[in-house]
């Protein structure tokens, strides 16, 4: 019986997908050894943390984002973290004078 190609175009688009699979474990696997590598090192700075004000806005998005830098902060480094709920103005302010540590959404 005679290869119509359709076989070998097959193979070949296995053969390339395969290859893209293993490409991406290996991003995968970098990905996760830079992590830990920046988790280790987080425990040397942890000490050196202290407390962090972080700045909370007033709508859903800027409050999520402030929350997941608290938890980063908290967990990973081991600050002692506080919130301020205001709007953008406000924590603005609030940074100016030294009362505020990050404003985790803010526009230009």
């Amino acid at each position: 019986m005679q290869d119509s190609g359709f076989e070998s175009i097959q193979q070949g688009r296995f053969v390339e997908n395969e290859a893209k699979v293993e490409r991406k474990n290996e991003e995968n696997f970098l990905l996760a050894l830079a992590a830990s590598a920046l988790l280790i090192g987080s425990n040397a700075q942890a000490a050196e943390c202290g407390d962090v004000v972080i700045g909370e806005m007033n709508w859903a998005s800027g409050e999520f984002l402030a929350r997941l830098d608290g938890f980063i902060l908290k967990e990973g480094y081991g600050c002692n973290v506080s919130y301020l709920t205001a709007g953008t103005t406000p924590q603005i302010t609030s940074m100016n004078e030294n009362r505020l540590s990050n404003a985790s959404k803010t526009f230009d």
